[in-house]
């Protein structure tokens, strides 16, 4: 196997008390309780928006508990669904556009400093201390240092990096299969409007067959013309 030897200088982009990488549910709660206590925090995500499954992952109803009085209980309360329940048999699901704009605002904390499109790539340690991240954004590379780091990543992409031992899936290595989530919209107006267009097909179909009006091989003007308008309505 080929490598390379790389080096370069970063900025150091600001020095923190907690860095957390990954702003899925896990991360904006522990940035958001941090913040409250008056620690400074850095919040690290790789995409363009906070909420992780909230938002992007498009993952709803709300599922699992940690207890009455936690900030769970805040977070399905300020996305418009406090009814959800452990296992979404009382549940919805929230609106993810509404919650994009909405889990920003819950991170708009005088102490938290949000990096969006922002990648952990590296690690900063001192023998088997953990002291800031290498970031790479759309603006290149930059070091951020900070005295604890959480890895909210879902994947453990930071305690990897630090040389953590991990475990991918379970004893025999298999994980759980995706899941593709979709969402269905307007489901009574398009109801309506197939209602509707089925009992025009059967009114048009009716019409048609009563204009049978045929000159030799051809059928007459009429119906030639009514079953164009037919073929392009259906």
């Amino acid at each position: 196997m080929r490598t390379v030897s790389y080096s370069r200088e970063l900025e150091v982009r600001g020095s923190y008390d907690i860095l957390v990488a990954g702003s899925g549910p896990a991360g904006i709660c522990a940035a958001v309780a941090a913040a409250r206590e008056g620690a400074r925090v850095a919040l690290i995500e790789r995409y363009g928006v906070v909420g992780g499954n909230l938002t992007t992952g498009y993952v709803g109803p709300i599922l699992g508990m940690v207890g009455k009085g936690t900030m769970r209980d805040e977070l399905v309360e300020l996305l418009g669904v406090p009814e959800n329940d452990m296992i979404g048999e009382t549940g919805r699901a929230h609106d993810f556009e509404m919650a994009k704009i909405r889990l920003m605002q819950f991170v708009n904390h005088p102490n938290i400093d949000v990096y969006l499109q922002t990648t952990v790539t590296d690690v900063i340690k001192e023998g088997d201390t953990l002291k800031g991240i290498i970031a790479t954004s759309g603006e290149g590379q930059f070091a951020l240092l900070g005295k604890v780091t959480i890895d909210a990543t879902g994947d453990g992409i930071v305690s990897y990096l630090a040389g953590a031992t991990t475990e991918k899936g379970r004893e025999d290595g298999l994980m759980q299969p995706v899941t593709l989530e979709f969402t269905i919209d307007g489901w009574v107006v398009i109801y309506h409007i197939c209602h509707r267009i089925d009992q025009f097909n059967r009114k048009f179909r009716n019409l048609v067959s009563r204009c049978r009006f045929r000159t030799k091989n051809k059928g007459s003007w009429i119906e030639r013309h009514f079953r164009m308008l037919f073929n392009l309505i259906v």
